[in-house]
């Protein structure tokens, strides 16, 4: 590749990655100020569990009726027209005083929301030559718009309300849509179009007939129910003595979550150099150092930080080198095999969130990283029974 035309491929990862990361923190930009979002709807009871949990919903429901999409229609149109349409639907959360319609909006929004995953694919054929480098990137813009969208909508709700986030969201979002309309060349679709009963079926079918996909899916989510376990349970942990911190250092907390960007970034360009097994084995080991670190100082908020920090960059490290796998050898069908990857390790992320609290509870904060440091040590060894079948 010319030093001109990688240049330009760099740029257009780059945006690609702030698209990713803008889209990604539009789900967690609420998370800081529920308490805020209750007081403007105070006719429900449960509007804070509904608005935490309709974003979510709904990049679930995204995974299996829009990422598909990506084999049969043109990659880049997706991804303007989904980052459009969610620059849309914030707005429309941001301004309603309609609970139901205010609901709707996040739901929906959600959906579009997983043109992050459009991203990841349309990354691979931004840059064909080195697939690792450019998934890791756009991986990074996803790590860093988890991280971010906490951290803007608290600098932003002390002076704007919790209104002023979701706004400036969909503001950036718009930009990148128009951005990747005018710096991105168009590309055929890389598959057939899919008709509705073969979308909804896409995930079932990817899985029966591909037990390489089954296996990766597997180990990550071994990965993602600890790394979710983890982040649902540390403001718990941090709320009780001797620690005794509030909600905003546990939010600020969130700030170690910075070593997953760093670790995708390294791990996709280590990705094209060893290859994708090496460096899911590297960042699983990473990961069991950090549950282990996390183990053994309940106490030590030194310790704490260093071992979400390992923890942190092995888990996005795998996550990279996987995610670059399976769109490396998707062929014509990347789009349905990722969607397929990314629903279910996404509901392995929500059983470990949900499961959190009540194992901390009953076991306090040494038995839950107990427990994630075993779904690490199990995710290892099918990952090195996946490599003993690729030796046979």
């Amino acid at each position: 590749m010319s030093g001109m035309a990688d240049t330009r491929a760099s740029a257009r990862l780059l945006l690609l990655a702030i698209v990713a990361g803008t889209a990604m923190a539009s789900n967690y930009v609420l998370q800081p100020v529920l308490p805020a979002v209750a007081r403007s709807f105070p006719a429900s009871p449960w509007i804070t569990s509904l608005a935490a949990g309709a974003g979510p919903l709904g990049y679930m429901l995204g995974l299996v009726l829009l990422v598909p999409l990506g084999d049969g229609l043109p990659v880049r149109t997706l991804v303007a027209v989904q980052a459009a349409a969610l620059a849309a639907l914030l707005v429309l959360a941001a301004v309603t005083t309609i609970e139901p319609l205010f609901l709707a909006a996040l739901l929906l929004g959600g959906m579009a929301s997983t043109v992050t995953a459009q991203c990841v694919a349309l990354a691979g054929r931004v840059c064909p030559t080195a697939q690792g480098r450019a998934v890791g990137t756009v991986v990074m813009g996803v790590s860093a718009g988890i991280l971010g969208g906490r951290v803007l909508s608290g600098a932003l709700a002390t002076s704007f309300g919790w209104r002023g986030p979701l706004a400036v969201i969909a503001v950036l979002t718009a930009l990148g849509s128009l951005g990747i309309v005018i710096a991105v060349p168009a590309m055929p679709a890389s598959g057939t179009r899919m008709r509705l009963p073969d979308l909804l079926l896409a995930v079932p079918r990817a899985y029966a007939s591909n037990s390489e996909l089954r296996r990766a899916t597997l180990v990550g989510c071994c990965w993602f129910a600890a790394f979710s376990s983890f982040w649902t349970a540390i403001s718990l942990h941090l709320a009780l003595p001797p620690l005794s911190k509030g909600a905003a250092f546990a939010g600020g907390f969130g700030l170690f979550g910075i070593a997953g960007a760093i670790a995708a970034q390294l791990a996709g360009r280590a990705s094209d150099r060893w290859g994708e097994r090496r460096v899911v084995f590297a960042g699983l080991v990473g990961a069991l150092l950090g549950f282990v670190i996390l183990c053994l100082s309940p106490a030590s908020l030194a310790g704490l930080a260093l071992g979400a920090l390992v923890m942190d960059a092995g888990c996005f490290g795998a996550q990279a080198a996987t995610q670059g796998y399976i769109l490396r050898t998707g062929g014509d069908e990347r789009s349905r095999r990722y969607s397929a990857y990314m629903t279910v390790y996404w509901s392995a992320g929500a059983l470990g969130s949900f499961v959190a609290p009540a194992l901390f509870r009953a076991g306090g904060w040494p038995t839950l990283n107990l427990v994630n440091a075993m779904l690490i040590a199990i995710g290892m060894i099918f990952h090195a029974r996946k490599h003993q079948l690729d030796k046979a």
